[in-house]
């Protein structure tokens, strides 16, 4: 019995090695991609749409937001099955769905008319089209090129620190100060944050990055924004109305 054991397994062993590689279908970012679909439309695209139609109408704005959560699910659950969905696409899909939300809000900041007061339907407008955008174009290119999970978050990581980057730069130069509409402002953050995929790009393209391996760059990352804060708060006078310059350049 043993060796029939033994025997069974050797063949079923030799038989997997003749299947291509290709042919096995990867779906290890289908679990997560349904998820994080459904958490962004429930949060996000569940009320901005109504909210961007002006729908007034207490039942139809709810029927809206129930409609609009449901497809956040049955969309991609029909699209993914049977379909070829690597956790590296997922990542860098839904990076770009959450991060698009901030980046519409931003560029509808920037392009706003000048006699506009900030229409809030205007804003969630442009971030839920910006994060769609976004969303698709980051799974697609991931897919596509192949990106592993490691390098999807050290994108994701690199365009996360150009926020704080960019809103530093615009600190020390007194832009936030002057700005009294935010345009310049966002300007600068978001060019912080395209600034710092690419160059999150470079840094991946040096070293095949395991997803630990992104964890621990972030978490360095943070940790070397966190040390100077308590470091100036620390040595620098509170009541000094620069204080927080030291701060944005320390980090």
């Amino acid at each position: 019995h043993l060796i029939a054991l033994r025997q069974r397994q050797f063949f079923i062993r030799d038989s997997l090695k003749l299947i291509p590689k290709d042919n096995f279908l990867d779906q290890s970012g289908r679990t997560s991609l349904l998820i994080n679909s459904v958490l962004i439309s429930l949060s996000y695209y569940g009320w901005a749409l109504p909210t961007t139609l002006q729908i007034e109408d207490n039942k139809s704005y709810i029927a809206t937001y129930m409609l609009t959560s449901a497809s956040g699910f049955l969309i991609p659950y029909f699209l993914s099955k049977n379909s070829f969905i690597p956790s590296g696409a997922t990542l860098l899909g839904t990076f770009g769905a959450t991060a698009g939300i901030f980046h519409g809000m931003l560029l509808s900041s920037i392009i706003a008319p000048k006699n506009s007061n900030s229409n809030f339907n205007y804003t969630t407008g442009i971030g839920m089209g910006v994060s769609l955008a976004e969303g698709i174009g980051g799974y697609i290119l991931a897919k596509e090129a192949g990106i592993s999970e490691g390098k999807s978050f050290v994108l994701a990581t690199g365009s996360t620190f150009g926020f704080g980057v960019g809103l530093s730069i615009a600190e020390i130069l007194d832009v936030v100060k002057n700005d009294s509409n935010g345009k310049n402002t966002s300007a600068f953050v978001l060019g912080g944050s395209a600034l710092g995929y690419f160059a999150g790009n470079i840094l991946a393209n040096q070293h095949k990055y395991s997803l630990g391996d992104g964890l621990i760059l972030a978490n360095f990352g943070v940790v070397g924004t966190l040390i100077p804060i308590a470091i100036t708060n620390a040595l620098v006078d509170s009541k000094n109305e620069n204080y927080i310059k030291p701060i944005f350049t320390s980090s």
